[in-house]
Order: structure tokens, then C-alpha cells, then sequence
């Protein structure tokens, strides 16, 4: 397995942290799940990740050494690592184990401050795991994860500016194989592609505020978003066409095509190597702003199946006269 390099926010089942954090229950604002079908993991993050190659100096057993890696990052106000690579030279005994990970949590702890404190990491299937707590002399603070599975090394590290973040990051990483989940939406079942949350946000519509329930998660380079938006006794056209350019603005992107009568719309949007899929759908008393992002630019395998479960849901014909 090529390296993993990530800023992120997460760990979990056993809180190396020592404060008890409910990874199942919606977390807060601007968080939400981010999943590696390649790599096998899940965890909770406050930003869309950025990835791409890069190359990172291992301290194994004594020996440094220089180790090709992918790099996957969330950064904003804080930003968070996830690290995983076959182990330098393979398996090796569970004694060897535990001093390759105490060395590398001692090794990355150096250039972010003062190691207060070691315990142990026991995240699922994880061995010889260990946990390093760092005073960096500021607010928030910093703390490296290092653990073995199988002969892959995997290295968690986080550097924040606020109280209760890293024990929100260390305590949601999971190593596991992302699946399928449904989540339920005004009158529709989400599929979403991998673990998702709900969401809570409040519109600025043309009829004032209104508050929106959704859901939203991020797999790979892609990331996907459903917002419900309840009519109230507006015009469903208009509404749709506020959605419309609510949406694209969000996108930043351009236009490449659009289709739909009055009440619906499907919409392409391109931004720089990046391809957004909008769709817009009237169902019952509610409107629903459907989105799919890819940083690439390639059609995530699970879209049509995602924007589906609207589509295969009877639709709300337009008032008569349209």
C-alpha cells in the first residue's frame, strides 16, 4: 500500500485521548465523514481534502528512511495527518512492533512541541499502537498517533487552536472498509455511497429565512451533499431558480449544460479540473438541491444511484399555466 499523508481530524473505538467523545452522534457544525475506499479508513473532518503524491522521512527502528507516499489534506484553522505505507523492510514481531511506533511518535512530536504524555492507541485492529500528547505552548495543542496493521504503518497527527478538536479527529479514525448507508430526508431515503451525517443550515430564500435540513459526506476526491428545502407556500419555480443560482455560486464553476422543466433542473458545472452535477427536484411540499463534486473531474461510480433515489421518487408536476 503506497502512503498515505492527510490533514484530518479523528481515531476511534478506544479514546487515546482519555476524553469520551460520541462519534455517532451529529457532529458539529461544518464536520462531516470522510472516506478512503483504497485505503480502508473513515473519519470525521472539518475540510475538503486536498490529495496528491508526496514523499516523507520515516524514523524506523533507528534508521531513517525516505518512503514514497499519498498525501491526503484537510487544513483550514487546524490541520490534521493521516500516513500509511508498507513498513520498511515488512512484519515484524510484536516487540519490534511497539518500539518502531513509540520511536515514530517520538520522532514527530519533536518539531511541534514538548511530548507531555504517552498511552496507548487501540483503534480497531490496530497494534502496537501508541498515542503521543503534545504541549506546543498554545491554545488547542498538538498529539501523533502511530500503530501497525498487518505490515503497514499507519501515523495520525493533528496541530489545532481550539479546545476539543483532536480528541474529535483521533477518536472517529476507524480502519475499516467504508460502506453504503441510507439516511432519511423529508420523504426520501438518501443512499449515500459511503457513511454520511445530517446537516442543519439556515437560507436566505426570496421569502426569507428558512431553515434546511440535509445531508453530506466525502469519499475519494468526490464529495456529496443533499439539502431539503421546504416550500411554504412559495412559488416553486421561482425557488428553483433561486436554488439554481444558489448552487452554482457555490460551485464557482461554469455552466457546460443544463436541462429540466420549470419545477426541476440538472446542471453541469466545470471549475478549473473540478466537475460539479446539481440537480434540483420538487417532491411533495419540498424542494431538494442535489450535489456531486469531483476534484478530478471524473464521474464518481455511485452518482446515478445517489441522484437516482429523487428521480425514481414521483415528482411534483408545475402549476397549471407553466
Amino acid at each position: 500500500m503506497g502512503l498515505v499523508w492527510m490533514v484530518l481530524m479523528a481515531c476511534r473505538p478506544d479514546p487515546p485521548t482519555g476524553v469520551a467523545i460520541d462519534v455517532d452522534a451529529k457532529p458539529p457544525a461544518g464536520w462531516r465523514w470522510f472516506s478512503d475506499t483504497e485505503r480502508g479508513f473513515e473519519v470525521l473532518v472539518p475540510e475538503v481534502p486536498r490529495r496528491g503524491p508526496s514523499r516523507e522521512t520515516l524514523d524506523v527502528d533507528g534508521s531513517p528512511t525516505t518512503v514514497n507516499m499519498h498525501r491526503t489534506e484537510f487544513s483550514g484553522r487546524s490541520t490534521f495527518i493521516v500516513l500509511t505505507s508498507e513498513l520498511p523492510g515488512g512484519a515484524v514481531s510484536s516487540g519490534k512492533a511497539k518500539q518502531i511506533t513509540e520511536s515514530l511518535v517520538r520522532s514527530r512530536s519533536v518539531p511541534l512541541g514538548t511530548l507531555s504524555e504517552v498511552t496507548s492507541w487501540g483503534s480497531a485492529g490496530m497494534a502496537a499502537g501508541v498515542h503521543g500528547k503534545i504541549d506546543t505552548g498554545r491554545i488547542g495543542g498538538a498529539a501523533v498517533s502511530a500503530g501497525l496493521v498487518g505490515d503497514d504503518v499507519w501515523i495520525l497527527q493533528g496541530v489545532v487552536d481550539r479546545g476539543g478538536v483532536l480528541e474529535r479527529f483521533f477518536d472517529s479514525f476507524s480502519k475499516t472498509d467504508p460502506a453504503p448507508m441510507q439516511l432519511a430526508l423529508a420523504d426520501v431515503q438518501v443512499p449515500c455511497p459511503t457513511r454520511c451525517t445530517e446537516l442543519d443550515d439556515v437560507i436566505r430564500s426570496p421569502y426569507g429565512k428558512v431553515d434546511v435540513k440535509g445531508v453530506h459526506g466525502l469519499v475519494d476526491d468526490a464529495s456529496f451533499r443533499v439539502v431539503a428545502m421546504p416550500i411554504e407556500g412559495g412559488d416553486p419555480v421561482e425557488m428553483v431558480e433561486f436554488l439554481k443560482t444558489r448552487g452554482v455560486e457555490d460551485a464557482r464553476g461554469r455552466i457546460i449544460s443544463e436541462e429540466g422543466p420549470p419545477t426541476q433542473a440538472r446542471l453541469q458545472l466545470r471549475t478549473g479540473d473540478a466537475l460539479t452535477w446539481l440537480s434540483l427536484y420538487h417532491i411533495a411540499d419540498t424542494l431538494f438541491s442535489v450535489s456531486v463534486s469531483d476534484s478530478n473531474g471524473d464521474d464518481p461510480p455511485w452518482r446515478e444511484a445517489f441522484e437516482g433515489a429523487f428521480r425514481s421518487t414521483p415528482a411534483t408536476p408545475p402549476p397549471s399555466g407553466e
